[in-house]
């Protein structure tokens, strides 16, 4: 076999084998950079689904204390009622 032809394959070999390991690597950089940016995309919807929950959540609660307030109210005004009809019933008896 002749020399020339031999160094002329591996000099082919050599550049196929350069250039693949260097697009394998160029793309796991592109692709770590991608999933970089995908990660922190994801981190930021996840907190202002968490911000938006959270607000959601306090504007029930705090509806919902009003409410219980209430009821808590209605309940003393009905014992209140309760009571006074109570005394009078108690009133017409004697």
């Amino acid at each position: 076999m002749d020399p020339s032809l031999v160094f002329q394959i591996a000099t082919y070999v050599l550049t196929a084998s350069g250039s693949l390991l260097a697009a394998g690597w160029f793309s796991a950089i592109w692709i770590g950079r991608l999933r970089d940016d995908i990660k922190e995309t994801i981190n930021i919807k996840v907190e202002k689904l968490e911000d938006n929950i959270l607000r959601k959540l306090e504007y029930h609660e705090r509806h919902d204390d009003e409410r219980f307030s209430q009821l808590q109210n209605d309940l003393w005004n009905i014992r209140v009622n309760y009571a006074t009809l109570q005394n009078q019933f108690q009133k017409k008896k004697e």
